[in-house]
């Protein structure tokens, strides 16, 4: 399972490749799942299988992150670019402005604060829900409403398990961006790293800085855990063949 997850994954090579691939998913007449897969989300593979499942039924996965560029580095491969969601959700709104947006994700009062930062941005949103509901509702908000891009802001995994169940049960086309902590950032409730860290790809120790007792365990213990199972990948990893991912 973790050898085709890790197979999943898009990569970029140049922002003319990214331009292209949001441009397909806004043309396509299917829904659509793009997801962003980092350490941490690989750990969650471990223990998740339905996560690992929803991560693999995505139509784009994203290498998210300096810790996957080594994975990707010890097994040979070119990681290309970082394609973070929060980097690339705002940018993919932006490519997409004019169509309706829907969010699901965080509580309030961010989620209100995220919503009118994105109109006040310009974009048509036409509706936003707090993360804590069940699934079936969110399905009812999507059906009510019929945004074209939905983002997803609940954390790993409810986020990917439910544009899972959106994708498949709903009756157009959506376009389902499992976007983590992004509406956090959009509405000021979580900071971003000076643009000098970020470049040393050291947001994480910024974000644990200032998130520690939520984020001690993901960062601390689950970054060495990732460290180390880069190692037991390594001797099991088979890469895809012929565009399609082999189980190891």
């Amino acid at each position: 399972m973790i050898n085709k997850v890790i197979n999943s994954i898009t990569p970029i090579k140049d922002r003319d490749q990214a331009d292209a691939l949001i441009a397909k998913c806004l043309a396509s007449e299917s829904p659509q799942i793009i997801s962003f897969l980092n350490a941490h989300g690989l750990n969650v593979c471990y223990r998740n299988n339905e996560f690992a499942d929803a991560v693999l039924r995505s139509d784009v996965v994203f290498r998210d992150g300096i810790g996957m560029q080594l994975l990707v580095k010890a097994l040979k491969g070119d990681p290309g670019l970082n394609m973070n969601g929060t980097d690339l959700i705002p940018e993919f709104l932006d490519k997409a402005r004019g169509e309706t947006v829907g969010i699901l994700g965080t509580r309030e009062p961010y989620l209100s604060k995220a919503a009118e930062e994105l109109k006040q941005a310009g974009h048509n949103v036409v509706f936003c829900a707090d993360g804590f509901r069940d699934t079936a509702s969110y399905l009812s908000l999507v059906e009510q409403y019929r945004p074209r891009v939905v983002v997803l802001a609940m954390g790993m995994p409810k986020q990917e398990l439910v544009s899972l169940y959106l994708k498949e049960n709903a009756s157009y086309n959506p376009i389902l961006i499992n976007g983590g902590a992004v509406v956090d950032f959009i509405a000021g409730k979580v900071k971003r790293a000076p643009q000098w860290m970020r470049q040393l790809h050291l947001e994480w120790v910024f974000r644990l800085v200032n998130e520690p007792k939520r984020l001690a365990r993901r960062y601390v213990i689950g970054n060495l855990l990732f460290l180390i199972r880069i190692q037991d990948i390594r001797k099991t990893y088979i890469p895809a063949l012929d565009g399609k991912a082999l189980a190891v």
